[in-house]
């Protein structure tokens, strides 16, 4: 996507503001009936939207720019759409058109829609998974919104305009948030915003530990954030009239750790009220700002669950002093950081887990460290003589936790066998993925380890590592087990580009030459490595865990072998060969033309028909011609092998042109044979081709066949091709 392309905003709208929706946004707002701020008084109407201050949104406030996508969201769909015309940041704003000081982000939108978008939908688009949720105003990462212009949409407008609507699909409205009268006092005034989530679902310590266990093992992209609150007031705790709602308190003010407005829903805190951890909760509703004694106080509430028997601070100091967290990072009430409200990161969460519930906490690694028995099934497309062979050979490998590389000569369905197994691999619950590349003469570590890049985040000439595609496979985001398929391997030169891989497939750890916040590792992780190790492995971005589970697929030209580079000994002894090769092409002297004839129950005609899309009738091209197609496939298979796939393009070709078969199949064998043939001796080149024009023997014929081939054109092309003078004897 170019820089200049617009940036894509979403934004759940709660039962707290889809009041303010409608009055603000559905409905345009008026600012005739008085007088606006100084930044409004151009507009009579416009459609207005905005968020609280805080640090992170203000960060987000300064992301977006006119012509940005604004989406909104309620009850698992996208209900409506419109582009930012300008951007105002002013308490002024947000007091005029919300009653709230403290909404100072404010934008103003344009191109205002309805949309019926699934949030599921989206979802697949952005490669979010199907669980994710979207926990408050959140920017799409770029990458993720090209996802959607590589589904063939010219811009995103252009999705969305797929799914645009005429009738308001919005739900019905909650309670419009509405301004604090000042007459009431502070008891009041937070007792009205903990209104606004009256009747939320009791919350259990068990649920929201269970769901702060998940994230730290499997974290999500944008996923909740977990913070620990210092409470002195009891009132948080039991000052709402609703026994399952408490709230947290805070000045509005330049302390640090007083900014409320970084909460949103769906967050969890942990709660430590004298001297003792009591309650574990889950926020739902954004910060909201009342005035008390001429000072602004930030109130977020919050879905309470208190802890059965709270933990005394003695006991919560032993916990922690005698985990394998480092200090520094839980800064409680023993740590150097001190303040109300903390964020911590998620080994610190996963230790609180371990504290709270008293159960030791299972690493996502865990989950890699013993690979399942695999059944693996060829593709459909595919027909091998010996394909019970094959499947034995690919699934002792796998089960005996071997790499595997596939060879034989192009064309035989080595991709395909590689991809299809990384396929049903992933329908294991150990294997997350697969990553497909092709190897190049070029290739470095740097394509495929990684190395030092500009880091754009920071001034002047700092560099950062950034992993490639052999790293990605173990960590992006989160620790994982994404399988690697590297096609035509030999390509490379093995040393340059894979260097370090020999010890990492043998089952060793290896160090990079390589610093980010730690030395890059690729760090050998199974059964035997003590769970505290896997643990700090599992939190470090630079520490790149391998595991049983891992596999290397690799396809090797057996064609191309004399001339690209060699494969070592050393790389070689890692991996199982397990060849692919051609059928038996003729039997007892018949050319076998029933492999490609759609009428027998065995061979490639039934597969590759039931592929075929495109113009014309594959199958009846089969039928009329696979004796023709066979017996070059035959002929020009003694000199040089051709796999199946060749002979499959040949008959698309075919089937899609629209001359006579001769003409077609003439100038199939020169655009798809003659490139085959590339290398070999003129002689070898004229005997092949001269032997076409012979009668052959053919299973699926009683009389010998010759291919309906115009040769006159054939000798002249390979005169243009080759160089060689085929002369035909005179009748």
């Amino acid at each position: 996507m170019s820089e200049s392309a617009p940036s894509v905003f979403l934004q759940p709208v709660g039962d707290d503001w889809i009041g303010w929706f409608e009055k603000t946004v559905h409905t345009p707002f008026d600012f005739t009936t008085e007088q606006p701020p100084d930044e409004l008084k151009g507009y009579e109407q416009a459609r207005i939207w905005g968020f609280p201050e805080g640090e992170k949104n203000d960060s987000y406030w300064e992301q977006i720019a006119p012509g940005d996508l604004i989406l909104f969201y309620r009850n698992d769909v996208f209900f409506a759409v419109a582009t930012v015309a300008e951007t105002i940041q002013s308490k002024d704003v947000g007091e005029h058109v919300w009653n709230n000081a403290g909404s100072k982000n404010v934008f103003v939108l344009e191109n205002y829609k309805l949309l019926g978008l699934p949030v599921d939908r989206l979802w697949e688009l952005l490669d979010f998974k199907s669980n994710f949720r979207l926990q408050g105003f959140m920017r799409a990462k770029q990458w993720r919104v090209q996802r959607i212009l590589e589904e063939g949409y010219t811009s995103v407008a252009a999705f969305l305009d797929t799914y645009t609507v005429s009738e308001p699909a919005i739900p019905t409205l909650g309670a419009a948030q509405r301004s604090i009268n000042d007459e009431w006092d502070a008891e009041s005034r937070i007792q009205h915003v903990l209104d606004r989530v009256r009747d939320v679902e009791p919350a259990t310590p068990e649920e929201l530990l269970e769901k702060v266990r998940r994230e730290s093992q499997e974290p999500e992209d944008e996923a909740f954030s977990t913070y620990f609150v210092n409470q002195r007031d009891e009132a948080e705790l039991e000052g709402s009239e609703d026994p399952n709602v408490g709230y947290l308190k805070a000045g509005v003010d330049d302390v640090w750790h007083h900014d409320l407005s970084q909460l949103a829903a769906g967050d969890i805190v942990f709660h430590y009220h004298d001297g003792a951890l009591v309650a574990i909760s889950e926020v739902v509703g954004t910060a909201s700002i009342i005035n008390t004694n001429g000072s602004n106080s930030y109130i977020v509430p919050v879905r309470l669950a208190r802890l059965g028997t709270p933990l005394e601070k003695a006991e919560l100091t032993k916990r922690v002093v005698n985990s394998d967290l480092v200090w520094g990072d839980l800064p409680f009430f023993i740590a150097p950081k001190q303040g109300y409200l903390i964020d911590i990161n998620r080994q610190a969460a996963r230790t609180l887990v371990h504290i709270v519930s008293g159960k030791q906490p299972k690493t996502a690694l865990e989950s890699y460290l013993e690979f399942p028995t695999v059944d693996f099934e060829l593709p459909d497309a595919l027909y091998f003589d010996d394909a019970a062979s094959i499947r034995r050979d690919i699934e002792a490998a796998l089960n005996a936790g071997k790499h595997i590389i596939l060879t034989g000569p192009p064309g035989t369905g080595k991709s395909k066998i590689a991809k299809a197994i990384a396929t049903q691999a992933t329908e294991l619950q150990e294997v997350d993925g697969s990553r497909f590349i092709t190897a190049t003469s070029d290739m470095t570590t740097y394509d495929t380890i990684g190395g030092y890049v500009p880091n754009r985040a920071a001034e002047g000439d700092e560099l950062e590592f950034r992993p490639r595609q052999f790293l990605r496979c173990f960590r992006d985001n989160g620790v994982h087990n994404e399988w690697l398929i590297i096609d035509e391997i030999n390509r490379a030169d093995i040393d340059k580009a894979f260097g370090q891989l020999f010890s990492v497939l043998s089952g060793d750890s290896v160090e990079l030459p390589y610093e980010n916040e730690e030395t890059v590792t690729i760090e050998w992780v199974d059964d035997q490595t003590p769970p505290e190790e896997r643990r700090r492995i599992e939190t470090s971005p630079d520490r790149y865990p391998v595991t049983p589970s891992w596999r290397l697929l690799a396809t090797m030209n057996t064609q191309d072998k004399t001339s690209l580079y060699e494969m070592s000994f050393a790389f070689m002894r890692r991996f199982n060969f397990i060849h692919i090769g051609l059928p038996e092409l003729t039997q007892d002297g018949t050319i076998r033309a029933s492999l490609l004839d759609p009428d027998q129950n065995v061979g490639y005609a039934r597969g590759w028909a039931g592929k075929y899309s495109g113009p014309g009738d594959f199958r009846e091209t089969l039928a009329n011609g696979h004796a023709d197609i066979a017996v070059i496939w035959a002929v020009i298979n003694r000199e040089r092998a051709l796999g199946p796939s060749i002979i499959k393009d040949i008959t698309e070709y075919l089937t899609a042109y629209k001359g006579s078969f001769r003409e077609g199949l003439t100038r199939a064998v020169i655009g798809q044979v003659f490139p085959q043939l590339e290398g070999l001796r003129p002689q070898t080149q004229e005997s092949l081709l001269v032997a076409l024009e012979e009668a052959h023997d053919v299973d699926t014929h009683s009389d010998p066949v010759t291919p309906d081939l115009n040769f006159e054109t054939l000798y002249r092309k390979a005169n243009d091709f080759f160089g060689v003078d085929i002369g035909r004897d005179d009748d």
